[in-house]
């Protein structure tokens, strides 16, 4: 005859493993079981977009010609300085345009000039250098350079300035570059003995005029 107690320990555990088989079949067969959480997208560093190149503006001066102590930018046109520019083009000391303006390039080929003629290459013209270049052309002394009113009003207005002390005369000498490269010296300016806007602007206000 079987011992009841083991008889109720075999019924528990058969009780255990059939629960335990329920559960687990209808865990199975549930429509209803939870979908995944889908997998973060990965993450990217965003990508930096250049920024557009900024195109600097030229400047305004960048095109404009330099506005330096000058004659040949601002000066008058002289028929003198044109018919020079003509006789030194003719002996091949000048290559550039005929401006009839005082320039630095004009006075370069006036120092060339002077060197071949055994002058004093000062780059100033004068009735040594105009009866050299006569001569050089084979042609009759021609007249000096006029005075000019420009001239002899800076003259003056050096000489009120203690910067010059020659004779008011309208005629370039050398006295007279000394004087405009000493005042150039003394407002700043490029000297080179060349007169043009700057230097009219630095001597009116020197001068306390408009």
């Amino acid at each position: 005859m079987a011992d009841p107690v083991s008889a109720s320990v075999k019924l528990s555990g058969a009780a255990v493993i059939a629960v335990a088989s329920a559960v687990l079949l209808a865990s199975c067969g549930s429509g209803s079981h939870k979908t995944a959480a889908p997998p973060p997208p990965p993450t990217t560093t965003p990508r930096t977009v250049p920024s557009a190149t900024k195109h600097k503006r030229p400047s305004s001066t960048a095109g404009r010609s330099k506005t330096s102590a000058i004659v040949g930018q601002h000066g008058p046109v002289l028929a003198w300085i044109r018919r020079l520019q003509r006789d030194l083009t003719a002996l091949h000391f000048y290559s550039a345009a005929i401006t009839g303006r005082d320039s630095q390039t004009t006075r370069a080929a006036i120092i060339r000039f002077q060197h071949a003629a055994h002058l004093k290459p000062d780059g100033l013209w004068g009735p040594r250098s105009q009866a050299a270049l006569d001569k050089m052309l084979h042609r009759t002394p021609s007249k000096p350079p006029r005075p000019l009113a420009w001239i002899r009003n800076l003259q003056r207005d050096l000489k009120t300035l203690h910067f010059y002390s020659g004779l008011v005369t309208g005629v370039e000498t050398p006295a007279t570059k000394n004087a405009v490269i000493r005042f150039q010296r003394a407002a700043h300016l490029k000297p080179d003995g060349l007169w043009g806007a700057k230097s009219q602007l630095a001597l009116d206000k020197m001068l306390h005029r408009q």
